[in-house]
């Protein structure tokens, strides 16, 4: 159950403390500082302590930005650290997995102001400091509705030749999960693959990643997301970008036949082979190529179609 778990059991990307001096005048004066945590997924973090009704305080963290578009599911940590007993600490933490929709805060566990308060307790250092730790590790970020694996922050922390397959150029990189990668691609279930080789358009790549992960994309991308998904033979990215091609053929948007063969698109040529303009171009197309170029299953295709129309 929820309920047993540590923040052991979670991994997170950011991890940190901060002080908050003077702290009793702060909560006289319910004026606290706002400390920056830095960037995550995009947008930058803060944290802040929240005086509460019944005399009590509360750590609180949030995005800086004011953006209504923006939820996110993560998981956090937040936690009172004490500097003479710190086993108590597990007593004043909160953690786990939540949905962050737009304009709300991650709300630590509160505590009572005597408690915090009483020097035998060791909250307060003797330099009248309150020390809060947290942690905060981003999954997912919806923006615009759609939702999106975050492969910007390093997931793994340090565990991703376990957990993860790593893409980087220059000073970008990706870790992607491994496991969803093996299940549609024989290059990353072969241990002996090698390398994969150089990525230097980057966006493209981490959107051809995203719809591996089954998230939707652009359709205008397609066409070049296509080679990405090609090389590495991700078969789950053709098969959602056959059907989005074929939807723009009414429109007059005919992908390259030379195209459609490289990348087996066998539906949208199907399609093709339907309309009697295209048909014959593709007959002409195929009379200039090598025809050993083919793989099988096309072969089978045009020699099966062949048939049916001479018969």
């Amino acid at each position: 159950m929820d309920s047993q778990k540590t923040r052991d059991n979670y991994t997170f990307t950011t991890t940190g403390s901060c002080e908050f001096e003077n702290i009793q005048q702060l909560f006289n004066d319910n004026d606290f500082p706002i400390i920056e945590i830095g960037s995550l997924g995009g947008v930058n973090w803060n944290i802040t302590l929240k005086k509460g009704e019944f005399i009590n305080i509360c750590p609180k963290i949030k995005i800086s930005e004011n953006d209504e578009q923006l939820n996110f599911r993560l998981s956090y940590f937040l936690s009172f650290e004490n500097w003479k007993f710190p086993k108590k600490e597990t007593l004043a933490s909160s953690w786990g997995k939540i949905l962050l929709k737009s304009g709300r805060r991650i709300t630590g566990q509160s505590m009572n102001i005597y408690e915090l308060f009483d020097p035998d307790n060791g909250w307060i250092n003797s330099e009248n400091s309150l020390k809060i730790s947290y942690g905060i590790q981003i999954d997912a970020i919806q923006k615009n509705r759609i939702w999106r694996f975050n492969f910007s922050d390093s997931h793994f922390k340090g565990q991703e030749k376990k957990h993860g397959i790593r893409f980087e150029y220059e000073e970008d990189f990706i870790i992607a999960e491994e496991e969803i990668l093996k299940l549609h691609s024989k290059i990353f279930s072969d241990g002996n693959s090698g390398f994969l080789g150089e990525f230097k358009d980057f966006k493209l790549l981490k959107e051809c990643m995203q719809c591996a992960h089954g998230v939707r994309i652009d359709d205008s991308k397609i066409p070049e997301i296509l080679q990405f998904a090609h090389n590495l033979k991700l078969f789950n990215v053709i098969r959602y970008c056959e059907p989005k091609l074929i939807e723009k053929l009414p429109r007059g948007k005919q992908f390259p036949i030379e195209m459609v063969l490289k990348y087996r698109l066998r539906h949208y040529l199907g399609y093709l082979l339907e309309k009697e303009k295209t048909k014959k171009e593709i007959w002409e197309f195929l009379k200039k190529m090598n025809l050993d170029e083919l793989d099988g299953e096309t072969m089978k295709y045009f020699v099966a179609k062949y048939l049916y129309e001479l018969f």
